[in-house]
């Protein structure tokens, strides 16, 4: 009886075992199945593809309450067949979510991974990575732009368990293998992403079709600015509008938007560079400045598509920023303290587009890049035009400088030849005058001399005669005669310094302009007309001050006529200076003549300045007139002006006046001469 009692208790305790262990299992299920749900609820409510990173959030969360505690990240992989890549959407607790393009070339584990499950009746795949392939795989992704995960630093091993559905797979990363009950949980999330998947296909087609719409807007501005170019220096322009759409296009790590134009030297070329920091800075660059921009240069037309790719890190971005910095451009703030910075540059044409950004590029943000390389061509087109047309304009403004100064050249010469007929014609004139006046002035001056010596001769006889009243009275009248004889003799005299200096305005020197030291030729001949002075009828002490410009260029003249006027000039005012010192009573007069030269724009100035009398408002306009005078008697021709103001008119320049009369009166004449 009492055995019979105990069998059946024992059977009673191993019921509620039983009972228990099934409560457990329906609880276990309940949990699973409320695991599920969620993931299935978040799977339907799919607003964006890239909220697909939510699911792998929810599925993460689920399989941790349920005891995968081991697990690293939830993954969905969704493939693209046509690029053979795929986007990996990660998630964990301690690294957030990641969304990453990659392809299955980047590393020969995730293309084994796609092939076994390929391979496999049911779409599974269990792969465990140990030691060099473990480290090619952590690489890869960082490659690839994934952020570092510091549990990798000291795990042995990763396994990785995906299930495929659709085009993608579900799975975990996880630091050690799983139970056949894990796997087989795992596997039953797979079905709720048919469901997903569906969703998420409608949904990225959707979102391709509004990204190509939205790419071929901002193709569209880029073409449209750069066929708007006036100048080639607003390929800046087409820089900027290039990050402005680039920015808009999610391209949110973008340093600037580069465009840079090779030179037909081959050693140097124009760096547009654009970004909302910096904004626009054009830089002349030189390959022989540092050999990092010629290998990127060579590298580039090296390859078959005309793409370049180049990532700085450590002491190559720092030693790059700084040869960057040597080349001339402006210090950017923002390349202090990064730790990567890389170029994505395609050709075209003789130059090349792209960006510099402070991450690693997707596949499918290079693949952007690479279409605004299309637009350039127009772009370049434009810029070559505009470059040429500048260079044409040049050439143009070079040839009207050419013509100008051959016309001006030409008239200078046309002037000359107009004052050489002048001057022909009034030889022609003089000639005539020293024919028809000179031979009977010669004679009135010889015979005037040969009186004087006759009536010498009559007071030496007169001399032995004894007196008488005729003889005061003969000594009389030849004393009248010889004052008479005199006077015949000096207008007689003057008569033929006319004609002498009416042949002296007639003449011409060699008439060869010579390249000439303005300076030197004014020390040589103010000192001529000095000493001449000096040894002159009205010696007076001049104090001479010559102010002349070191820095001033040489002159095309012609040396005689140019000295003859500054002797003109000189000596009209020691004349001045000698009526002044004459007549006034000042005794604390100094006569001074100021000599002075300078240049500016292109032509240079003597200035030659007296403190005489000076000369009244009403006789300026007149005493540059041919014979116009203002001197007394027999002492000037009133031809020295005339000639000097003809000579400065030949050699293409001008002569002004500038007087005032009184107490500190003074005269200035300006020469004024081309370069």
């Amino acid at each position: 009886m009492e055995r019979t009692k105990m069998t059946e208790i024992q059977e009673l305790r191993e019921a509620l075992k039983r009972n228990k262990a099934e409560l457990q299992q329906k609880n276990r299920e309940l949990e699973i199945e409320a695991a599920i749900e969620k993931v299935r609820k978040v799977a339907l409510s799919l607003k964006k593809s890239e909220h697909m990173l939510d699911i792998a959030q929810v599925l993460y969360e689920q399989l941790l309450q349920l005891g995968f505690t081991d697990i690293r990240n939830a993954l969905i992989d969704i493939h693209d067949e046509k690029t053979e890549s795929f986007l990996d959407y990660d998630y964990s607790e301690l690294m957030g979510g990641t969304v990453t393009h990659m392809t299955y070339e980047d590393d020969p584990t995730l293309k084994e991974q796609v092939q076994d499950i390929a391979k496999t009746t049911d779409g599974f795949s269990e792969m465990v990575l140990e030691g060099q392939q473990l480290q090619d795989l952590i690489d890869m992704r960082k490659r690839n732009g994934e952020a570092d995960d510091p549990r990798l630093h000291s795990a042995t091993s990763i396994c990785y368990i995906l299930y495929a559905f659709g085009n993608g797979a579900i799975g975990i990363s996880n630091f050690g293998k799983l139970t056949e009950n894990q796997k087989a949980i795992l596997d039953r999330f797979r079905n709720v992403f048919t469901f997903a998947y569906n969703r998420y296909y409608e949904l990225a087609k959707a979102e391709s079709q509004m990204r190509e719409i939205q790419l071929e807007s901002a193709l569209e501005k880029v073409r449209s600015v750069a066929l708007s170019m006036q100048q080639p220096n607003d390929m800046l322009d087409v820089a900027k509008v290039l990050y402005e759409q680039l920015r808009e296009l999610g391209f949110t790590d973008i340093r600037n938007a580069i465009i840079d134009l090779h030179n037909e030297d081959n050693e140097t070329f124009w760096d547009y560079d654009y970004s909302e920091a910096m904004s626009g800075t054009i830089t002349l660059l030189s390959y022989k400045n540092d050999p990092t921009l010629e290998e990127q240069y060579r590298k580039i037309i090296a390859t078959t598509n005309g793409f370049y790719e180049e990532i700085y890190e450590g002491d190559d971005l720092k030693e790059y920023v700084e040869m960057r910095i040597r080349n001339g451009e402006k210090e950017d703030p923002r390349l202090r303290g990064i730790n990567l910075l890389s170029y994505y540059l395609y050709s075209f044409g003789n130059g090349v587009i792209g960006i510099s950004n402070f991450s690693i590029l997707t596949e499918n943000q290079k693949n952007i890049v690479s279409r605004f390389r299309n637009v350039f061509t127009f772009a370049y087109q434009r810029y070559k035009y505009l470059v040429q047309s500048e260079i044409d304009v040049k050439n143009l403004e070079i040839a009207k400088k050419k013509a100008e100064k051959a016309l001006l050249d030409l008239q200078a010469t046309q002037a000359q030849l107009i004052q050489s007929e002048k001057m022909a014609s009034l030889g022609v004139l003089t000639a005539g005058i020293a024919h028809e006046i000179k031979n009977p002035l010669n004679f009135v001056n010889n015979f005037s001399e040969l009186n004087l010596e006759l009536i010498d001769e009559v007071f030496t006889e007169l001399q032995k005669t004894t007196d008488s009243p005729e003889k005061e009275e003969i000594t009389a009248i030849l004393n009248d005669v010889i004052g008479n004889q005199k006077k015949i003799y000096e207008h007689g005299t003057r008569a033929d310094s006319i004609v002498k200096s009416m042949l002296l305005h007639s003449r011409g020197g060699k008439g060869i302009k010579e390249i000439t030291s303005i300076n030197d030729m004014l020390k040589e001949y103010v000192n001529l007309a000095f000493h001449g002075m000096r040894a002159g009828k009205k010696p007076m002490n001049v104090t001479l001050d010559f102010q002349l410009d070191a820095s001033l260029p040489d002159v095309s003249i012609i040396i005689e006529d140019m000295s003859r006027a500054i002797l003109n000039l000189c000596n009209n005012a020691f004349d001045a200076m000698y009526e002044r010192l004459k007549n006034s009573n000042e005794d604390t007069y100094q006569p001074r003549l100021g000599i002075t030269s300078y240049h500016k724009k292109k032509a240079v100035f003597i200035a030659i300045q007296d403190n005489g009398l000076g000369i009244s408002e009403a006789l300026q306009d007149k005493i540059l007139m041919p014979f116009f005078t203002t001197k007394r008697g027999t002492e000037g021709t009133g031809l020295g002006l005339s000639i000097t103001n003809d000579i400065i008119k030949a050699h293409g320049g001008s002569l002004t006046i500038e007087s005032s009369e009184g107490n500190n009166s003074f005269t200035t004449f300006t020469i004024k001469l081309p370069i």
